[in-house]
């Protein structure tokens, strides 16, 4: 069985797929990487952040929920 993740992005990031996997880029970080089948929630939380859209598809192929936040911190949208 998979482990499953609540990812939080809270810092400006680029948001993609790399061999297959999730990478999230940083400025003066190293990169990371996640498979997106271990993904169950990733929530937005920054207005600088970049996402793919085939980062999008593959975390929803794998059942990933999407939460966006507004800048009272709130959710303001959710894809399924």
């Amino acid at each position: 069985m998979s482990e499953y993740r609540v990812l939080l992005v809270e810092n400006a990031s680029r948001l993609n797929i790399s061999l297959g996997r999730l990478r999230i880029q940083r400025e003066s970080h190293p990169d990371v990487y996640v498979l997106p089948s271990d993904i169950a929630v990733i929530v937005l939380h920054h207005p600088a952040i970049m996402i793919s859209s085939q980062a999008l598809e593959q975390l929803a192929e794998n059942g990933a929920m999407v939460v966006l936040t507004n800048q009272q911190h709130l959710p303001s949208g959710l894809l399924l």
